[in-house]
């Protein structure tokens, strides 16, 4: 299955606004890739790096003949950043007790994490006693 672009934007510091067909969208750093290949040094150029264009077929992004990145090198990115994104809610979810860094700041993310889990459950109970209201006193 490939992953096609729809929609491809310059942004500021070499970043990617980038749309797939699928509607997913997501913020592609493409500073890092002159560390990748000395060919994304030129990106470093302002001009060229705003003259970025969805390949024919949706299949890349490109900003010249030389210069492209295939969809799925981007969808790659996207799949990693999730993961990243995953792994860093479960830490905050499983680590308890004082934040690093001196201030002697209380760990939040499991208590707000129930407390949001518990209004949810609480919002569904009140939606169906308002329905129940709605449907004796019609």
């Amino acid at each position: 299955m490939f992953h096609k672009i729809s929609t491809v934007k310059p942004l500021q510091n070499m970043l990617l606004f980038v749309e797939f067909r699928d509607g997913t969208e997501l913020i592609y750093n493409a500073g890092t890739l002159p560390a990748q290949n000395e060919i994304f040094n030129e990106l470093k150029n302002p001009e060229l790096f705003a003259q970025v264009k969805v390949d024919t077929g949706g299949y890349g992004i490109s900003w010249n003949d030389d210069i492209d990145l295939d969809g799925e090198e981007i969808w790659a990115y996207l799949h990693d950043v999730w993961k990243a994104m995953k792994n860093a809610v479960n830490a905050g979810l499983s680590t308890h007790g004082i934040l690093d860094g001196g201030l002697g700041v209380e760990r939040k993310a499991q208590f707000l994490y129930n407390f949001q889990q518990n209004q949810q459950e609480h919002a569904g109970w009140h939606l169906l006693w308002k329905i129940y209201q709605m449907h004796c006193f019609q």
